[in-house]
């Protein structure tokens, strides 16, 4: 096993060993991966691992990790976890596989020893489902994407960020096995957050170190598909960009990650270290796909919540003066917001909407 920082202890980082502007190189490039994948070789053992939840912090707040957990009767909730709704009530079954390996070795993109630890989970639908095989190549490829991207198919774009990053930090190779000169890490958990005869729903949340583990990094994927058809839905096919569902989820990120550091029992935004970098209007126009913090800062995705309810994910990599956040956060999509920002797609079918 690797020997990681204390945990989240890159979440929020005040200074660091690695410069602004290698950060600004690294991160122009996550979109990529972030919007697709390469296929991966077999390399799969069974067993177990924990959850890795990655939630925004006040400032000087506390972060934390933990277990996932049942939702209880389906109930919602926006709190950044991933939260399992599993249906066993189903004519199909829904199993876990793992990509995994630990091991050091010469890796000819980087021209380095690199150490390679991934632990990647996620789901496998059985053959009776009618498109079992496109959409487990499709699970499978979701929650590998840091593997693919870094590791089997990196580009020479991509080796290049990743290696600006290594040559700027004298620590890269600190505290890793077998004299490896840097470092390639992937840590993938899933929830199956909605599941029907008609519908799959799926959050990946993925923690990742490239090169060193300065460079740390969260992320949040999904995959939404229609088990008769295999129509895949993103959230562009089926939401428009809407100024209310951006205000309320920025809204409610400040309200449960923010700190009521003047104790008079209201949290605004200077009080949530999230917003207090970039602003409010800078991160809804980021949801919303405008402005500066589009695309490789505030990446949105759809998945399904317990009650049948659409819900918005963002991750997001935000920097200011008095540092910088890595995380990811969710909310609710209300009916009435829904009816306001729904677009024409057989998606609402399955969900009876």
């Amino acid at each position: 096993m690797s020997k990681r920082p204390g945990a989240l202890n890159w979440a929020i980082i005040l200074g660091g060993a690695i410069s602004a502007v290698a950060l600004v190189l690294l991160c122009a490039g996550l979109v990529t991966m972030l919007r697709g994948g390469l296929p991966v070789s077999s390399d799969e053992s069974e067993g177990s691992m924990p959850h890795l939840i990655v939630r925004p912090q006040g400032d000087g707040g506390e972060g934390g990790s933990g277990a996932p957990t049942e939702r209880e009767g389906g109930v919602g909730a926006d709190d950044g976890e991933l939260h399992s709704a599993l249906n066993t009530d189903v004519s199909y079954t829904i199993t876990t596989d793992h990509y995994r390996r630990d091991k050091t070795e010469q890796v000819e993109a980087y021209g380095k020893k690199v150490y390679c630890h991934f632990e990647v989970s996620y789901p496998q639908v059985s053959d009776d489902v009618a498109q079992a095989k496109r959409i487990n190549r499709l699970l499978r490829r979701t929650a590998c994407e840091s593997v693919n991207t870094y590791y089997r198919e990196p580009s020479a774009n991509m080796v290049e960020r990743v290696m600006s990053v290594v040559d700027e930090d004298e620590d890269a190779a600190n505290g890793l096995p077998d004299n490896a000169e840097m470092l390639l890490e992937s840590t993938v958990d899933y929830a199956v957050t909605y599941n029907s005869e008609d519908l799959l729903s799926v959050c990946f949340a993925d923690e990742y170190y490239m090169g060193t583990y300065a460079a740390g990094f969260v992320a949040l994927r999904t995959v939404n598909v229609n088990l008769k058809t295999g129509e895949v839905y993103e959230l562009a096919d089926v939401l428009t960009g809407d100024d209310e569902i951006a205000r309320s989820f920025v809204d409610n990120l400040v309200q449960e990650s923010g700190e009521d550091a003047n104790g008079d029992g209201v949290i605004d935004d200077s009080e949530c270290f999230t917003i207090g970098l970039c602003g409010r209007e800078a991160f809804e126009q980021g949801i919303c796909g405008e402005g500066e913090l589009a695309g490789p800062r505030v990446i949105t995705c759809l998945f399904i919540d317990g009650n049948g309810q659409p819900n918005l994910g963002v991750t997001y990599w935000i920097s200011g003066r008095s540092g910088f956040v890595r995380g990811w956060w969710d909310v609710t999509v209300t009916d009435e917001q829904l009816s306001a920002a729904r677009k024409e797609s057989s998606l609402w079918d399955a969900l009876g909407k």
